[in-house]
């Protein structure tokens, strides 16, 4: 996908909302990669990834690794206090 990541709590609220305190805080994004080129920036929060929940980094290549190269996903990300959902499209490694 493009993302050097790390597990990050969630603010309260949207654990809450949710139910689950943790997801993946995005620290860098691969210049022409799959997740720069679905606007994935810097300090977003992954909160899903094809509709699964995603609180570690192995997570994410699991879901990865579940036949969804080459295919558009939903990630669900949480920006500036508000969630929302881009469309990624993730390349083979």
């Amino acid at each position: 996908m493009g993302v050097v990541v790390e597990r990050v709590e969630l603010p309260a609220a949207v654990a809450a909302r949710r139910g689950k305190r943790r997801g993946l805080i995005v620290l860098g994004v691969a210049p022409g990669g799959p997740a720069e080129l679905a606007g994935v920036l810097l300090g977003d929060v992954i909160l899903t990834l094809d509709g699964q929940a995603v609180g570690r980094a192995d997570e994410l290549a699991s879901v990865l690794d579940e036949g969804k190269i080459g295919v558009e996903v939903a990630v669900e990300i949480l920006r500036a206090g508000a969630e929302q959902t881009l469309s990624v499209k993730p390349e083979a490694r």
